[in-house]
């Protein structure tokens, strides 16, 4: 199902096109594909980083930004660590390293981020679960 959407994106603008990378890359983390996974964030990533992907943006992808995209490709290395178990601390390691900087930037949870400052450590706690850091996960 995601493999026609990023076709169908084909000619759209960018940003609908790296948010279809997004969906395929999360698509590729739960089952378990991880070249798959990376190379459709990094396609995402390279085409909401060009200079006229949010000028030139939907009206409804108005949230759509290079930190939320990080933000869930986080998710996708996340979702990507509980299908792998041998690489689970290499890809929360990879998760966190995404998510660290944009939760540090929010940590005074003004009203309007306290929500996404929640869900992102909820992910990476969760991550830290599966890799059996019980305290690292009650901290975050």
């Amino acid at each position: 199902l995601h493999e026609p959407a990023r076709e169908a994106a084909t000619g759209t603008s960018l940003a609908v096109r790296a948010l279809a990378n997004w969906e395929y890359a999360r698509a590729q983390a739960a089952m378990g594909n991880s070249y798959a996974c990376h190379d459709a964030m990094e396609t995402a990533r390279n085409l909401l980083n060009s200079p006229i992907a949010l000028a030139t943006r939907p009206s409804y992808l108005y949230w759509l930004n290079p930190e939320m995209m990080e933000t869930n490709n986080s998710h996708s290395l996340l979702t990507l660590a509980q299908m792998s178990p041998r690489h689970t601390r290499h890809l929360v390691t990879e998760a966190e390293n995404l998510l660290m900087p944009h939760m540090k930037s929010t940590t005074d949870f003004r009203r309007e981020y306290s929500r996404v400052v929640f869900r992102r450590g909820s992910w990476l706690a969760r991550g830290y679960l599966w890799c059996g850091e019980l305290e690292q996960a009650v901290k975050t």
